[in-house]
């Protein structure tokens, strides 16, 4: 192919870029830290996710870098668990929510209604069961209050409990020893003795940590003028 043949091919594929991007539902993907890039998703696998910008060249990033991706027709293209996991933790406490204007709204408990189309928060104010929506491209972060964690509670009684159970099952060495209902007994009798113990320091352990260590707050969008 000629240097003319080739500029009429690059000529094509930009001007099919363009037709696509204009004809298509915009796509917005979100980074990490809330910096946000626009244009048309053409490809994603599971490790990365091919876009055609508004303005620039055809490009691929890594889908560890990004933290959502959606449309112009509100419909939810791609969600890290990076989200999920945080509002799991911030599910039943307070904080406060700062939009995408700049506005501070404090909320008494915080829910989360991540579907495929529209995803939302749900909170309500001290004192008040109104429970309110907000949607997501309407969020610029969201930062928790130093409340207990039920998340943090839930993880420490599973490691908690896990640990029991790892120590009983270490006390007998072969399958027929659980046949054997006297050690059988014993051994889940020093086991419910341990759980007593470990389950309740593990639990405030895992709170503990969350109160210092916890990720508090998720950036979900770009501050906008009103």
């Amino acid at each position: 192919m000629n240097c003319q043949g080739q500029m009429k091919f690059y000529i094509v594929i930009i001007f099919l870029s363009f037709v696509i991007v204009k004809s298509s539902n915009r796509h917005e993907v979100v980074f990490r830290g809330g910096k946000a890039i626009g244009g048309y998703v053409s490809e994603m696998t599971h490790d990365s996710l091919k876009l055609i910008p508004e303005v620039g060249i055809p490009t691929s990033l890594d889908l560890d870098s990004i933290l959502y991706v959606h449309d112009s027709s509100g419909k939810l293209f791609y969600l890290s668990s990076d989200i999920r996991q945080f509002f799991n933790r911030a599910k039943g406490r307070g904080g406060v929510i700062t939009t995408i204007y700049g506005e501070d709204i404090y909320y008494n408990s915080l829910d989360r209604e991540l579907f495929m189309f529209e995803p939302k928060v749900v909170y309500n104010h001290k004192g008040s069961q109104d429970r309110i929506e907000l949607q997501l491209v309407e969020i610029h972060k969201v930062r928790l209050n130093h409340t207990v964690s039920e998340y943090a509670v839930k993880k420490g009684v599973i490691a908690g409990a896990s640990l029991t159970t790892i120590l009983f099952f270490a006390k007998f060495k072969a399958i027929k020893e659980f046949l054997n209902f006297s050690k059988l007994f014993k051994t889940g009798n020093k086991a419910y003795k341990t759980a007593t113990t470990i389950i309740p320091i593990s639990s405030i352990g895992w709170v503990v940590f969350d109160f210092f260590k916890g990720e508090r707050e998720l950036i979900l969008n770009p501050l906008k003028d009103k």
